[in-house]
């Protein structure tokens, strides 16, 4: 088994609901679809969070879709796919996206991906992300189930939570709307040092 299905493991064997991945572009990590499909074979029980995977610098909408649709079959419906625009420009410029423009591309690519699952049949669980007023009020729109708030601070969680929940009952959305964040966790021998050094 890989390190990283052996991490998802002993996060599900210590009792944690999810685990989670980021998405860079320009970065030294792995695919979060790569790694949330990894930590599907290795657990049965635990969440697989994606906060977030990066929607508008993709070229192909649909492909995405399949790709997350996949993820949540292989779990069993355990995927939680936070998706949005994200915000490091050089993700942007390595993938020949412009910046500007992308709150409308995320709506298309958005609208095409419900359109595939629809034909598919079950879709899987999606949060939707950002900490800006249009953001915000995404995440209330349907299929979104909820917010997936940034890997920031306290406040902005906070914040962006108590206006998702005013927008959803202004909306009259049945229920709560699920909010979602990341923190980092070590596990393992030497855990403590290896967060230090993180840190």
């Amino acid at each position: 088994m890989t390190l990283l299905g052996r991490w998802a493991t002993e996060a599900e064997q210590a009792g944690f609901a999810s685990v989670g991945v980021f998405d860079r572009l320009v970065y030294q990590n792995i695919d979060p679809l790569t790694a949330l499909a990894a930590a599907a074979a290795a657990t049965t029980r635990i969440e697989l969070v994606s906060t977030i995977v990066n929607v508008s610098w993709r070229h192909n909408p649909l492909l995405l879709a399949k790709q997350l649709w996949s993820v949540d079959q292989l779990s069993g419906g355990r995927l939680r796919a936070g998706l949005g625009m994200g915000g490091w420009p050089a993700d942007y410029e390595a993938s020949g996206v412009a910046l500007a423009g992308r709150g409308k591309a995320f709506d298309d690519a958005l609208a095409a991906m419900q359109g595939f699952w629809l034909q598919v049949g079950r879709p899987p669980t999606i949060l939707l992300g950002g900490t800006v007023g249009a953001s915000l009020r995404r995440a209330v729109a349907q299929p979104s189930a909820g917010w997936v708030s940034p890997l920031f601070d306290l406040a902005v969680l906070q914040d962006g939570a108590s206006e998702v929940e005013r927008a959803w009952n202004a909306a009259a959305r049945e229920g709560r709307p699920r909010i979602a964040t990341g923190r980092y966790f070590s596990l393992g021998p030497g855990a403590a040092g290896t967060a230090d050094e993180y840190i």
